[in-house]
């Protein structure tokens, strides 16, 4: 755990120097200030969550309707997903942003067949849980003007995510759906290269990382790669 928290450490401590160095850097060309807008899609990646809490969590709801499981085939999701969202930034300055993003980091998904006992019944019993991660985000960054046309960039801020879960349940009769939510704030830092084109237009290419992202299951980091386009005003 300190190992991991020391490594978290530094790869933010050198996102902000990454942030700063850009900051105090001289401009290889004349920015465009002003408001502009962005949209990206690319793919989430998770790191591997503990498929035993799952298999934990199912148990302890099949027991709440009374049924006890003899035998169970259990599995988990892959640990990556479709990612997509949309920004609205501000160039304060040639070396400096600020934005304001949504981002759907979309969903983990576990399945749970088991057999077993339900009052003086032997049932076949199913669970579909599937965890969904989303919110908004603010972040800063620090621009770096390599050529008229490319640009690099660091990136620091926060998620306030949303945590959701879904659980559909049946069993030999009928069917139960339920639903549950929270919240989080998570730390956020990234890296990433812009091209511009026809004056206003740009094309984004980005890395980020979300710090021990979710709430309770599957509380870990997850990556995001992305290409994006964005609008200047």
């Amino acid at each position: 755990m300190i190992s991991r928290l020391s490594a978290r450490t530094g790869f933010l401590a050198r996102i902000c120097a990454a942030i700063f160095i850009l900051f105090v850097a001289q401009a290889a060309c004349a920015a465009e200030l002003g408001f502009y807008v962005a949209g990206f899609y690319g793919e989430a990646m998770r790191e591997p969550a503990d498929k035993a809490q799952f298999d934990a969590l199912a148990t302890d709801i099949y027991a709440q309707f009374g049924f006890t499981p003899a035998s169970t085939v259990s599995s988990l999701g892959d640990d990556s997903d479709t990612a997509f969202g949309m920004a609205g930034g501000y160039r304060l300055l040639p070396n400096l942003a600020l934005e304001v993003s949504y981002m759907d980091l979309g969903e983990l998904r576990y399945r749970n067949d088991s057999f077993g006992t339900h009052i003086d019944h032997q049932e076949p019993w199913r669970q579909k849980l599937d965890l969904k991660l989303k919110g908004f985000t603010l972040s800063a960054l620090g621009v770096l003007p390599l050529s008229y046309r490319w640009e690099a960039y660091a990136r620091a801020g926060v998620l306030f995510a949303s945590n959701e879960l879904n659980l559909h349940i049946t069993d030999f009769f009928s069917a139960r759906d339920a639903e549950a939510s929270s919240s989080s704030t998570e730390l956020l830092a990234g890296l990433g290269a812009t091209f511009s084109f026809a004056e206003v237009y740009g094309a984004r290419f980005e890395y980020q990382r979300i710090f021990d992202a979710g709430d309770g299951l599957a509380e870990n980091d997850v990556d995001v790669v992305s290409i994006g386009f964005m609008v200047s005003f």
